[in-house]
C-alpha cells in the first residue's frame, strides 16, 4: 500500500467519525471554560445574578453548541434555581453526551433520576391541586357572602336602634305633655265638687294629645326626629334659636343624631 492509498483512507474515516458524530470536539474542556459567555455566567452565579447567568450560558451555547461546561451549568441552574426540571434533565443528557467518560457523569446520572421524580410528582398532583383550588375558591365565596352578610346584620341593628330610640322619644314627649295628670290616671275636669263630694272625671287615655304643641314652663325636653333643625325646633317650641343653643351647649346643630335629647328653654 503506497502513501497516496493510506492518506486517502485515513481522510475517509476523518469524514465518516464527523458525519456520524463521533469524531471530538474541536476544543477540549478547557477552552470552553475560555469562552466569555461562559466566564460572564460563572461570575454571574458567583455574585447570585442567576438569571443573567442563564443568558450568558444560553450565549455561550449559541457560540458553541457542543459546549459541555455550558450545559452542565444550565442543568444545574434549571435544576436548583427555576424549577424546570425539564430542561435541566435536557441539559445534563447533553453533558453526558458529549462528555460520557467524565468523572461527574455518575453524579448527573443522579441528578438525572432526582429530575424525573420530581417532575412525576409535579404531574401526580396535579388533579388534586386543582381540587385544593376549587375548595379554596369556594372558601373564598364562602367568606365574602359571610361579610356580606355580617354587614346587613350591622344594619339592621342599627335601624332597630334608632327605631327604638324614636319610639322611646315619643313616649317621652307624650308624658310631658299629658301633666299635670298622669298617664292612665284619671283627670279632674268640670265643675267642682257637688254635696256629695263627686265631680266627673275623665281617663287620660282619653285625651287627644296633639303632637308639635309645645308645653310652656320649666323643664322641657326635646327627643330629636327625623327632619329637626334647631330652627325648626325653635319655631315648635317658640324660644330663639340662640337660647336653644345656649341650653344645649354640648350640641352640634350640624350633627344632631336620632333619639338625642334636647333641653327646652323657658319662654
Amino acid at each position: 500500500m503506497n502513501f497516496s492509498r493510506v492518506l486517502s483512507l485515513g481522510l475517509a474515516v476523518t469524514a465518516l467519525l464527523a458525519v456520524t458524530g463521533c469524531f471530538p470536539p474541536s476544543a477540549g474542556t478547557a477552552d470552553e471554560q475560555k469562552d466569555p459567555y461562559y466566564l460572564s455566567g460563572k461570575r454571574r452565579v458567583n455574585s447570585l445574578d442567576f438569571t443573567g447567568a442563564l443568558e450568558d450560558f444560553e450565549k455561550a451555547l449559541e457560540a458553541n453548541p457542543r459546549s459541555s461546561v455550558a450545559h452542565l451549568e444550565l442543568g444545574i441552574l434549571h435544576e436548583q434555581r427555576t424549577k424546570d426540571y425539564s430542561a435541566a434533565i435536557y441539559h445534563f443528557d447533553r453533558f453526558l453526551k458529549y462528555k460520557p467518560d467524565s468523572d461527574l457523569a455518575e453524579s448527573i446520572r443522579q441528578h438525572i433520576v432526582a429530575c424525573k421524580q420530581e417532575l412525576a410528582r409535579t404531574i401526580s398532583l396535579g388533579p388534586v391541586n386543582q381540587m385544593v383550588q376549587r375548595d379554596l375558591e369556594r372558601l373564598d365565596g364562602l367568606t365574602k357572602e359571610n361579610a356580606q352578610l355580617k354587614t346587613q346584620l350591622e344594619q339592621v341593628q342599627n335601624q332597630m336602634s334608632q327605631l327604638i330610640a324614636m319610639q322611646m322619644g315619643q313616649q317621652q314627649q307624650l308624658q310631658q305633655r299629658a301633666q299635670p295628670g298622669q298617664t292612665g290616671q284619671p283627670l279632674r275636669v268640670g265643675p267642682p265638687p257637688s254635696g256629695n263630694g263627686t265631680r266627673p272625671t275623665v281617663s287620660a287615655t282619653n285625651v287627644t294629645l296633639h303632637a308639635g304643641v309645645p308645653t310652656p314652663g320649666a323643664g322641657r325636653t326635646h327627643v330629636i326626629q327625623p327632619g329637626d333643625t334647631f330652627y325648626k325646633i325653635s319655631k315648635q317650641y317658640k324660644v330663639s334659636e340662640a337660647a336653644l343653643k345656649t341650653a344645649n351647649p354640648g350640641v352640634d346643630s350640624r350633627r344632631m343624631k336620632l333619639g338625642q335629647t334636647l333641653k327646652i328653654p323657658s319662654i
